[in-house]
């Protein structure tokens, strides 16, 4: 369970999905599918963004858009688990469109 950060939308999991709710009216925004093992997932500063730990296609992060839905961003992940995505310091470039994983010592 994640909020945005003006906790305007609350983003719930259920097996291999993703389903984001406005947190005003109790209607449901929209679902992301197709996500395998999406247990970890947090809305970037701004809550534009949705960033998921997924198990897809192996373990990786996606960000979807969370107004379109559609995917921004995918990045492969080395077989390694992740067990809580706030523990990873990830940097975003909205400009560029370039996102950096950074595991904290």
């Amino acid at each position: 369970m994640a909020f945005s950060p003006d906790n305007a939308i609350l983003a719930l999991s259920e097996p291999k999905t993703i389903t984001l709710w406005n947190t005003d009216t109790g209607e449901q925004i929209r679902v992301f599918d197709g996500l395998s093992g999406a247990k970890q997932f947090m809305f970037d500063k701004h809550g534009h963004q949705l960033i998921i730990y997924s198990w897809r296609k192996g373990p990786q992060i996606v960000t979807k858009d969370v107004t379109t839905g559609s995917d921004i961003q995918t990045i492969p992940l080395p077989e390694l688990p992740v067990t809580d995505l706030k523990t990873m310091q990830m940097q975003q470039q909205l400009s560029s469109g370039k996102v950096t994983i950074v595991s904290k010592a």
